[in-house]
Order: C-alpha cells, then sequence, then structure tokens
C-alpha cells in the first residue's frame, strides 16, 4: 500500500535537513537559519532552482548591507581588503597577521618581531 504522497528522495532531504540542525551549537544562529529556511522552500517550491539561487542572492545582498558598530558585516570581504584577508578563509600562522585589530588606535601598535 503505497500512498504516493512523497517520494523517497523527499523523505531523504528531510532527514539529512533535520540532523543537520543540530550541527549549528549556537541557538541564536540555528533560529536565524531555521526562519531563513521557509522563505528558500517557498522560493524553490514556486520557482524551482531559480528562486533558491535569487532567494541567496537577495540574502547576501542583506548580509552586504548590514553594518555592525559601523564596521561592515561582511567586512573585509565586502569592501574587498586585501590586506585583511589573511585570516578570513584559511588560518595564518600569527606571525603573519597584525597584531592590533581595527579597535586599537594607531599609538597602540604593536612592534613586529
Amino acid at each position: 500500500m503505497n500512498a504516493g504522497l512523497i517520494s523517497n528522495i523527499m523523505i531523504i532531504v528531510v532527514a539529512i535537513t533535520a540532523v543537520s540542525s543540530f550541527v549549528i551549537p549556537n541557538p541564536e544562529m540555528s533560529n536565524v537559519i531555521r526562519l531563513l529556511r521557509f522563505p528558500l522552500m517557498l522560493a524553490a517550491a514556486t520557482f524551482g532552482l531559480i528562486g533558491v539561487v535569487l532567494c541567496t542572492f537577495i540574502i547576501v545582498m542583506h548580509l552586504i548591507k548590514l553594518e555592525s558598530f559601523g564596521t561592515p558585516y561582511l567586512s573585509p570581504v565586502a569592501p574587498l581588503d586585501r590586506k585583511k584577508l589573511k585570516d578570513t578563509f584559511i588560518r595564518f600562522p600569527m606571525w603573519v597577521l597584525e597584531r592590533n585589530t581595527l579597535l586599537t588606535s594607531n599609538k597602540h601598535k604593536s612592534k613586529k618581531r
């Protein structure tokens, strides 16, 4: 007796989604991903892959526009700063990185070894 309401692939996708929801330990991040899942599913159901791409593009545009304490949210990627990309995607050794952050003033620069 097979009702044929949902496919086997859909069951696998829902199971993977349920298991992967436990990967993110931060509850705030988990809630954001859970809330963003619904517009993405609606876009996928309505427009297919193009809807998912457009919805993802809109989310990325919104993240680029955000600022936190006057600093762009996706800094140093969104306004591209090649000097500060050293620790963005790949973790470089500490001796390669600058020792002061954006919040410290210029008069407190540390000396390089």
